[in-house]
């Protein structure tokens, strides 16, 4: 495994939902076009990702 490789894949839930800092996000997009395990881990967070609002109902805005 390279050197990073954990370093890396702890920042894949913060990668997904688009809360790394532009410096480590190319870092993290690097690894993932090379690293099949972190890629399909990627994609389990972004499905997740993806439903997350479907899990709660909507409350409305309060006025003002």
């Amino acid at each position: 495994m390279e050197e990073g490789h954990e370093e890396l894949r702890e920042l894949l839930p913060a990668y997904v939902l688009g809360a790394v800092p532009p410096e480590e996000e190319e870092r993290v997009r690097e690894h993932l076009s090379a690293c099949d395990e972190c890629r399909a881990e990627a994609d389990g967070y972004a499905e997740v990702a993806a439903v997350l609002p479907l899990a709660v109902e909507p409350e409305p805005l309060p006025e003002g």
